[in-house]
C-alpha cells in the first residue's frame, strides 16, 4: 500500500471518528422534553434488547464500567425512562425495566438503527462472503488500532 492511501484512510478514519465523537456528545430529544445523551440512550438500549440482563453484563456490552452504569442508571431513573427491580430469584441481582418514557426512548433508538441498518445491509448485499471477511478483519484491526492508539502516541509535553 502506497504511503498516500494510508495517509488517506487515517483521515478518513479520524473523520469518522469525530463524527462519532460529536454524535455522541450531542443529546437527543425523544419527545415529552426529555433529553438523553448517547451513553443514556445506549443503555435503554441495552436494557429494552436484554431485559433479563443485570448491571455487569450491561456494562460489559456496552464496554463501561459497573460504576458508569450505575450512575446512568440513576440519571435514568431520575428522567423517569427506567426502574431498578429485584430479581425475585436472585434478590441481589437489580433488573432494569423501562417505563412508558423508557419504551419510548428505545422505539425512537431502534427505528434509528433499522434506517441505519438498512443502508448498510443493502451495501452488504453488494459484496460476496470474502468481502464480509475482509470486510469483518479490517474492523478487527481498526478496533485494535484504536485500543493501543493512547499508549502509542505518549504525552507530548
Amino acid at each position: 500500500m502506497s504511503d498516500a492511501l494510508a495517509d488517506d484512510l487515517l483521515d478518513r478514519l479520524s473523520r469518522i471518528v469525530a463524527m462519532a465523537a460529536a454524535i455522541e456528545r450531542e443529546p437527543v430529544e425523544i419527545g415529552d422534553g426529555c433529553r438523553l445523551s448517547a451513553s443514556e440512550v445506549h443503555l435503554i438500549d441495552a436494557a429494552g434488547r436484554s431485559p433479563e440482563a443485570g448491571l455487569s453484563e450491561h456494562a460489559s456490552r456496552l464496554g463501561v464500567t459497573k460504576g458508569a452504569v450505575t450512575q446512568i442508571v440513576g440519571r435514568l431513573e431520575a428522567k423517569g425512562c427506567l426502574v431498578r427491580v429485584r430479581d425475585p430469584e436472585d434478590r441481589r441481582a437489580v433488573r432494569l425495566v423501562l417505563t412508558d418514557t423508557g419504551r419510548q426512548a428505545f422505539a425512537w433508538h431502534r427505528s434509528l438503527h433499522d434506517r441505519i441498518g438498512g443502508r448498510l445491509r443493502d451495501a452488504l448485499a453488494l459484496m460476496g462472503p470474502d468481502e464480509h471477511e475482509r470486510l469483518v478483519g479490517f474492523f478487527d484491526l481498526l478496533e485494535t488500532m484504536l485500543g493501543t492508539s493512547v499508549a502509542e502516541r505518549g504525552d507530548v509535553k
